[in-house]
């Protein structure tokens, strides 16, 4: 099976709501392209293994770098930000979403939808501290399975 392919059937079978047989068909592969460390990634989402996904969401997302490079793929980075929600760390979920405001995806889409729900359930003052980068324990609910392949 082509890695195309394989990548493929991984996200048909995320489609049908089995991310553990979707992650066995990944453990057979060998090759370790950047798109497929993702849909690993985006199995271990869904597994709630968040650690194991950010690992590897970071290393594939920031390649090295201190920064994000601008040729990141937009699923990749869409991707860490669901693991940085869904870990609780919001500051560095919503520096990326700063960076991709302008960009048109439904999965950004879903993401933007799922913070504003969460901004307008925080009392005036949590809302305030959100303006300047301080952002409540309190977890953001995502209306969707996390990531995507």
């Amino acid at each position: 099976m082509t890695t195309n392919s394989k990548v493929d059937r991984v996200r048909d079978l995320l489609d049908q709501n089995r991310p553990e047989e979707a992650f066995r068909l990944l453990d057979h592969h060998v090759e370790e392209t950047p798109e497929v460390r993702n849909a690993r990634a985006v199995c271990l989402l869904r597994l709630g293994r968040l650690s194991d996904a950010v690992s590897i969401l970071r290393d594939i997302t920031f390649r090295g770098y201190m920064n994000m490079p601008d040729d990141t793929p937009l699923r990749f980075q869409l991707n860490f930000a669901t693991a940085m929600l869904m870990m609780n760390f919001k500051d560095a979920a919503m520096t990326v979403m700063d960076r991709l405001a302008l960009e048109e995806d439904p999965q950004a889409d879903q993401l933007r939808n799922a913070i504003e729900r969460w901004k307008k359930s925080l009392s005036p003052i949590a809302r305030l501290c959100c303006r300047i980068g301080l952002y409540p324990k309190r977890p953001v609910t995502l209306d969707a399975p996390p990531g995507r392949v």
